[in-house]
């Protein structure tokens, strides 16, 4: 009976380290996962679009916000006139009274409408402000007075 107890006890505890491996392991986040998805999401976009970022340049992947579908990079690098932010989104084409434009921080904060280029979007301007203060990255989509942020990221 004691052989029998005993048995059920290593059992059930091989059961519980293996079952929390599984749980802890598919939880832990990996190394490197975030740069590489956005390495393979800039890569994707500067091909369909034919527009190459500088190597120096920090890049952050957009990531959609109200189930829109498409995806978006955004990269900033420090120039002398300020920062030279780029956005570049593969969006679906807006209906007629709509536009894609690009924030900083908040919704109020607009810096440019969009522009349609081969296959995609772009917005590329200069910032005059440090680069430290370049924090959080959005793409509105416009409508009338209805403003809507599809995609966002932080760098």
């Amino acid at each position: 009976m004691k052989t029998r107890f005993v048995m059920y006890l290593v059992g059930a505890i091989v059961i519980v380290i293996i079952g929390y491996r599984f749980l802890v392991t598919d939880r832990t986040p990996k190394i490197g996962d975030g740069a590489s998805t956005t390495n393979e999401a800039v890569l994707d976009l500067e091909n369909k679009l034919g527009i190459e970022i500088e190597d120096d340049a920090s890049k952050i992947e957009l990531k959609p916000v109200s189930g829109v579908t498409g995806s978006a990079i955004a990269s900033a690098v420090e120039k002398e006139s300020g920062v030279l932010l780029s956005v570049l989104a593969d969006l679906p084409e807006p209906f007629e009274a709509e536009k894609y434009s690009v924030v900083l921080s908040d919704p109020d904060e607009e810096i440019g409408e969009m522009a349609a280029v081969k296959g995609g979007w772009i917005l590329e301007k200069i910032i005059n402000r440090p680069s430290e203060q370049i924090k959080k990255v959005g793409i509105l989509i416009t409508s009338g007075n209805t403003k809507m942020v599809i995609f966002e990221g932080e760098f």
